[in-house]
């Protein structure tokens, strides 16, 4: 499985990307711009990501915005539904607005506090 992880926090990109990358290839970013710049390239190629974790606060963006965008990419793309990326918003924030944007973009919502020990 050829999986995205786009997380603000280094250190919960490596966790998630020890965790993932056991089931195939598995790229990280830092940042929105950067991990939307992969998504192209990987639908150009015609080798799309078949998962992607996306933390709702980035650094550069909202990560609602990322959806739209990887979503908007998908379909400019011609990506089926059945082919489109699973993506799993991950965040500590349990707004309602967010939630609803990410299930009416096909996406999952996770609730988290860190995944990494701070202190």
């Amino acid at each position: 499985m050829k999986s995205l992880i786009i997380d603000s926090d280094p250190a919960d990109g490596k966790l998630l990307q020890e965790v993932l990358e056991v089931l195939g290839e598995c790229r990280t970013f830092n940042n929105g711009n950067e991990a939307i710049a992969a998504v192209k390239e990987a639908l150009e190629a015609g080798a799309p990501f078949e998962l992607i974790t996306l933390e709702v606060v980035l650094s550069d963006m909202d990560g609602t915005k990322a959806l739209f965008e990887i979503r908007d990419m998908e379909e400019e793309w011609g990506t089926g539904e059945e082919e489109k990326a699973v993506i799993v918003m991950v965040t500590a924030i349990a707004d309602r607005a967010t939630i609803t944007t990410a299930f009416s973009q096909g996406a999952m919502i996770t609730l988290l506090s860190r995944l990494t020990k701070r202190g």
